[in-house]
C-alpha cells in the first residue's frame, strides 16, 4: 500500500486522516445520480485507542484483534473538482475487543466529517455558504454537485439553530417594519426588528398586531426597555403607540423616504385628478393628456435635479430640455401649476433638512382655495407626525437596512418558488444576515 503525496492531500483536505491509498486511488465512475463521478480510493487501518464500549485501553493483541471490515465501503463527498463530484471510499477495518467482545471501528475526525454525516465538513461549509444568497436549494445542489436532500437537511438543520437562539439585548437604535410572510403565520404580515448600529437582525415574529408586540418586548425588564433610544418605523399608527407603551425613553423617528412618499403621492393624485379633466381623444386636450401621461415622471422629479440639455421630441414638435418640458407641463392647469410649485418648494426644505420652513409651508398651504381638499388633507397628516419627523431630519438614521432586508427575502421567496412554513423562512433570513459561516 503507497501513501498519496501530501501536496495532493492537502489540495483534497484529507490529510492526518490516517487513510492509506493504492497507486491506482483514482478511478471515475458514474454515481447514484448517474453523474460521471471521481472516486479516490483509501483504507482505515488504524485501530482505536481504546473500546468504546467497556473503555478499556487497548495496548496490544492480548486487548484486541481485527475483525475484517464494514461490510459496506463508507462514501463521503468530497467538493466538487473540475466541475465534477468527488467521493472518497473507504475500506474501514474492524476491531473486536477481548474483554467485552464488542466489534467497533475506527472514526474519521470531526473537522473532516461529522457523524452519521455523507459530506465533509468543506462541502457542508460550501452549502451554507451558499445559503446566505438568495439562491433556491435545487440550485444550490447543482452548485454543489450534491443532492437537493442533503441541501434541504441542511436548511432543517438551520430552523434547529434558529430556534435554539435567543433574543439578545435590546439595541441603543431599533428599525422595525413589517413583511409578508407564509400563509401559516398567525397575522397577515410578519415583523422585524433590527438593530441599526450593528446590522444585524434583532427578532422576527410571524405575528404584526399589537397585542403579540407588547407580549414579546414585555418580556424584557423595564431596564432594558429605558436602553432603547430611538424607534425607526414608518408611519404605521399601530407601532406608534406600540412603542410608546413598550420603551418609555424612546424617541420616533419617521423614515424619511416615507416622509418624501407621502408627498409625491399627494402631488401624483393632483396630477391624475387634473389629466382625467381633459378630452383625451381629440383636439388640443388630447395632445396636452398625451404630453402629461409621456412625461409624468418628470413633474415627480426635484427640478434641480432634471437635465438642462435639450433634445427633440416628437410630442412637441421642437427641441426641448427636461426642466422646459417640466415648465410646459404644469402651465395645462392652474392647480397642477400650483400643487407643483408646494410640492417642489417641500422637497427643497426637506433635502436642506429646513423643518421650520417644510412646515410653516405645509401650514400656510391649508388656507389655499386653489389646492384640492385631498392635496391638503395628505399634507396636514404629516403635522401629526411633526415631532418624529422633525426628529428624522436632525439624525442620521432612517429605515433602508429594514427595507433592503425586506427586498431580498422577496427575492428569496421569488427564487424558492415560496415557503410552506414561516420557520423555514425566518431560519434563511436569520443566515442570509449572519456576519460569518460557521458550522452548525
Amino acid at each position: 500500500m503507497l501513501h498519496m503525496d501530501y501536496v495532493t492531500q492537502k489540495l483534497l483536505g484529507i490529510q492526518d486522516l490516517n487513510i492509506t491509498f493504492r497507486e491506482d486511488w483514482l478511478t471515475f465512475r458514474k454515481d447514484k445520480r448517474s453523474r460521471l463521478a471521481q472516486i479516490i480510493e483509501g483504507s482505515l487501518e488504524k485501530r482505536p485507542s481504546c473500546c468504546p464500549s467497556c473503555g478499556v485501553i487497548w495496548e496490544s493483541t492480548k486487548d484486541v484483534y481485527a475483525h475484517g471490515t464494514t461490510p459496506k465501503k463508507r462514501q463521503i463527498q468530497l467538493t466538487e473538482i473540475d466541475n465534477k463530484p468527488v467521493y472518497l471510499e473507504l475500506t474501514v477495518r474492524r476491531f473486536k475487543c477481548r474483554h467485552c467482545s464488542v466489534v467497533s471501528a475506527n472514526h474519521l475526525p470531526n473537522h473532516f466529517v461529522k457523524r452519521r454525516k455523507s459530506i465533509s465538513v468543506k462541502l457542508h461549509l460550501k452549502i451554507l455558504l451558499e445559503l446566505k444568497d438568495t439562491t433556491c436549494i435545487k440550485k444550490i445542489a447543482s452548485i454543489c454537485k450534491t443532492g437537493y436532500q442533503i441541501v434541504y437537511r441542511t436548511s432543517l438543520e438551520l430552523t434547529n439553530y434558529v430556534k435554539n437562539l435567543e433574543p439578545g439585548p435590546l439595541p441603543r437604535v431599533l428599525a422595525i417594519d413589517e413583511f409578508k410572510a407564509t400563509q401559516d403565520c398567525e397575522g397577515s404580515m410578519a415583523f422585524i426588528a433590527m438593530n441599526w448600529e450593528s446590522g444585524q437582525i434583532h427578532t422576527i415574529l410571524d405575528d404584526r398586531r399589537t397585542h403579540k408586540l407588547l407580549e414579546f418586548f414585555n418580556g424584557y425588564s423595564y431596564e432594558e426597555r429605558c436602553k432603547v433610544e430611538f424607534v425607526v418605523m414608518d408611519m404605521n399608527a399601530a407601532y406608534d403607540s406600540m412603542v410608546k407603551k413598550v420603551f418609555p425613553k424612546a424617541l420616533v423617528v419617521i423614515d424619511r423616504f416615507h416622509i418624501v412618499q407621502q408627498l409625491t403621492n399627494a402631488f401624483k393624485n393632483v396630477r391624475i385628478q387634473e389629466m382625467n379633466q381633459l378630452n383625451r381623444y381629440s383636439g388640443e386636450e388630447a395632445k396636452k393628456y398625451r404630453r402629461l401621461k409621456r412625461f409624468w415622471k418628470l413633474l415627480q422629479k426635484n427640478y434641480s435635479d432634471l437635465s438642462s440639455e435639450a433634445k427633440y421630441h416628437s410630442l412637441f414638435q421642437r427641441y426641448l430640455s427636461a426642466q422646459d418640458i417640466a415648465l410646459e407641463l404644469i402651465d395645462y392647469s392652474p392647480v397642477l401649476k400650483e400643487a407643483w410649485n408646494l410640492y417642489q418648494l417641500l422637497l427643497g426644505y426637506f433635502k436642506d433638512r429646513n423643518a421650520d420652513y417644510f412646515f410653516d409651508l405645509i401650514r400656510e398651504s391649508q388656507n389655499s382655495e386653489i389646492l384640492p381638499q385631498s392635496f391638503r388633507d395628505k399634507l396636514a397628516f404629516l403635522l401629526k407626525k411633526e415631532e418624529s419627523i422633525r426628529l428624522a431630519l436632525s439624525v442620521p438614521y432612517n429605515n433602508g437596512l429594514v427595507e433592503g432586508t425586506n427586498n431580498k427575502i422577496k427575492l428569496l421567496k421569488r427564487s424558492a418558488f415560496g415557503f410552506r412554513k414561516h420557520e423555514h423562512l425566518f431560519a434563511r433570513i436569520y443566515w442570509m444576515q449572519t456576519p460569518a459561516v460557521h458550522s452548525i
